[in-house]
């Protein structure tokens, strides 16, 4: 199981900066387990809790401004206040900037043609395609596969509410695979 971040002050770096950080500089590992960086549990945790059933969330784009102003929040104080933003959608479109803007993508260039030549090969054999899978999410740094683990499991629960907001797997897929890769 693994722990998140609960605060902006347990990160490696004294910096508050947190756009464009590679994860293991923000990620540090507590007890053996990955701690999630705190932007990503703080967004994840006001989806869930605003706008896991907003139509075309992930889709449709939240306000600029409001999402350079919270981008800028976090990278000055670590954290930002996303009740008092109130665009479900631009804290949506922060999440998508974030994962954008890792110096490495959470999976890295190196395993993106391995995931996409495996998918390929395997894709009317989901058994094989499944385990050859999980090798190569197995050649993620701690970071990255923490990470990954724990968007995907968000994912899952916002697609679990296709019927009001839209956004199915293949949906999600189509937004998050650039971020991702």
């Amino acid at each position: 199981m693994m722990k998140i971040l609960s605060s902006p002050l347990n990160k490696k770096k004294v910096t508050n900066k947190t756009f464009g950080v590679p994860l293991e500089d923000v990620c540090r590992k507590v007890n053996g387990e990955v701690q999630i960086p705190h932007v990503i549990v703080k967004i994840v945790a006001f989806i869930t809790k605003h706008g896991i059933g907003h139509e075309g969330i992930f889709r449709v784009s939240g306000n600029a401004r409001v999402v350079e102003r919270l981008r800028s929040s976090f990278d000055k104080t670590g954290d930002a206040d996303l009740e008092e933003a109130g665009d479900v959608m631009a804290v949506a479109g922060l999440l998508k900037l974030y994962l954008r803007e890792l110096p490495d993508a959470v999976c890295p260039e190196i395993l993106h043609l391995q995931f996409v030549s495996t998918q390929e090969k395997y894709h009317s054999d989901s058994v094989e395609c499944i385990r050859r899978m999980k090798e190569l999410v197995g050649l993620l740094r701690d970071e990255n596969r923490a990470v990954l683990k724990y968007i995907i499991r968000f994912l899952v629960t916002v697609s679990l509410h296709e019927g009001t907001n839209k956004m199915n797997s293949h949906s999600l897929s189509i937004v998050f695979g650039p971020n991702l890769f």
